[in-house]
């Protein structure tokens, strides 16, 4: 298993992050994090680090052959110095026993991608089924924004410093999905977020405009998620942009969904499909500038999920 799932760009270079696969005692996977950086002129490699979070801490690395761990990188943001990386690391105990999870959060330096803090590991819970991750992050070069799922499958968004990544405020919402990714973006002095409402099975969700000073709400609207969700916003216009993949758009065959909402009070403008297989296709990331909204994901045309 190789794939990317978050990428980043500043004026020079871009940032990928995503899961690498190590086989351990010839039999046992186990995912890892995996990020590059690379220049924009030519993408030829500067420098890449490769992570594994919980092989060491693993009570019984080889459970029946199942696997070490999944440790699933979700998210990048850079700011002028430094690179930030949010995700999970999760560990198998037994076939028989919940596979706990915790957030992860990193802060890395932009030159060489070594840590520039010791990594944050937040929010454990021991008891559920790898659900506890941190699924999106952003920045405004003072302040780091994160959003993730908690065991109990509840949404936490939080405000911390760049500097020592200490909180600053923190604000939950109330779920039961455990696996619909959450997302937050910065946009002057305000925050968008997204986030499912309901369950596994119903597909409700909200958007958010929430003040960056203390996360208190000013506009609040519903739109159907799916199981990946993504929010992209930026200083080229009025709108908030989103990417998800709605359960059973039509039958079995899941699509992507684009979206723009007004800014200033939530009001949809429009909506706008992409069909890549008959199968199950999802966005994975999203980013806007002032040629239009570029989106990444993948396709599952049967046997042969792609790019």
């Amino acid at each position: 298993v190789e794939y990317p799932t978050a990428i980043a760009v500043d004026a020079s270079y871009v940032y990928v992050a995503g899961v690498h696969e190590e086989t351990v005692a010839g039999i046992c996977s186990d995912m890892v994090w995996h990020i590059e950086k690379r220049l924009k002129s030519s993408l030829a490699i500067v420098w890449s680090q490769t992570i594994n979070p919980r092989q060491t801490n693993v009570v019984s690395p080889c459970v029946g052959g199942l696997g070490i761990g999944t440790d699933v990188i979700w998210s990048i943001a850079v700011d002028q110095d430094y690179v930030y990386v949010g995700g999970q690391e999760q560990w198998v105990r037994s076939i028989f026993e919940s596979w706990p999870s915790a957030w992860r959060l990193e802060k890395r330096n932009k030159s060489d991608g070594a840590l520039a803090l010791p990594p944050q590991v937040i929010h454990s819970d021991p008891n559920t089924f790898y659900a506890a991750k941190i699924t999106s992050l952003a920045t405004d070069n003072a302040n780091l924004y994160v959003a993730g799922i908690l065991g109990d499958y509840s949404t936490l968004f939080e405000k911390r410093h760049n500097s020592d990544l200490g909180l600053i405020w923190s604000a939950s919402r109330s779920a039961m999905h455990p696996f619909a990714r959450r997302g937050i973006a910065y946009h002057g002095s305000e925050l968008y977020l997204i986030y499912p409402t309901g369950n596994l099975y119903d597909g409700t969700g909200s958007v958010e405009k929430v003040l960056d000073l203390n996360g208190s709400i000013v506009w609040s609207v519903p739109l159907a998620l799916g199981m990946n969700n993504v929010i992209t916003t930026n200083f080229v216009d009025a709108g908030v942009y989103i990417a998800t993949a709605p359960d059973f758009v039509t039958g079995s065959d899941i699509q992507w969904k684009m979206q723009k909402y007004n800014k200033l009070n939530g009001s949809l403008e429009w909506t706008r499909f992409s069909n890549p297989s008959v199968g199950y296709d999802w966005p994975n990331a999203a980013i806007l500038n002032n040629d239009g909204l570029y989106v990444a994901g993948m396709d599952s045309v049967p046997g042969n999920w792609q790019w």
